[in-house]
């Protein structure tokens, strides 16, 4: 069953929703709130979260329908629905730390699943790269951007836990400049990914009129 004009118009809207919040996103769901004791907070890290999982779960569900219906390219299935198992898994991670607090497991749950999305982000990239038609032109750019964004998270994810996991000691403002750094430039790949999914939606929506019209 073909992708729905509706629809995607939804993800194209929902794509530019998720450019304009998703800085304010990952400022919420970044800061060490568990400590602290306002239950203001807490539900709005929550309420965050949540929606980010949903927004992703819809984009990335009806990008591969796309690809699917329009193109006949089903080598992304499996890869999609791992990554939205691994965040699943990470938000119910986070879900546990507001009831369990100082968890001895949840560093390590908490790299593994970043770095193992990290690198099911980087296939999803190279994969898309064997897709015989350009994509409404943008075809090459996202797949780069994909692989860039998964690379990038694997290897701040590896390099990161690597500093606590050896004997290496960092002092409080090379951590601050080490994730600060890390995280701008995942946000900056992050919110270049959004506007070409965007982009890819929109255009897609308009082949679609077309070929009804024409039809």
């Amino acid at each position: 069953m073909a992708i729905s004009q509706i629809r995607l118009r939804l993800a194209g809207w929902l794509s530019i929703a998720n450019i304009l919040f998703f800085p304010l996103f990952y400022y919420i769901s970044t800061r060490d709130i568990i400590s602290q004791q306002e239950q203001s907070i807490i539900n709005i890290n929550l309420f965050t979260e949540i929606i980010s999982f949903a927004l992703f779960v819809f984009l990335f569900l009806s990008f591969n329908h796309l690809l699917k219906t329009n193109f006949k390219f089903h080598k992304l299935t499996k890869l999609i629905y791992s990554l939205i198992s691994l965040k699943l898994f990470g938000l119910l991670l986070s879900l546990s730390l507001y009831f369990f607090e100082n968890l001895i497991f949840t560093k390590y749950a908490a790299f593994i699943i970043s770095f193992s999305a990290g690198i099911i982000y980087a296939f999803l990239g190279f994969n898309l790269l064997k897709l015989n038609v350009n994509l409404y032109g943008m075809g090459k750019i996202l797949s780069s951007t994909i692989i860039i964004n998964g690379f990038w998270f694997a290897f701040f994810s590896l390099s990161f836990n690597c500093s606590r996991l050896v004997k290496y000691q960092l002092t409080t403002i090379a951590v601050c400049q080490k994730v600060v750094i890390g995280s701008a430039f995942a946000v900056i790949i992050r919110l270049v990914l959004y506007i070409m999914l965007a982009i890819v939606f929109f255009k897609a929506s308009r082949k679609n009129t077309l070929v009804t019209v024409e039809s």
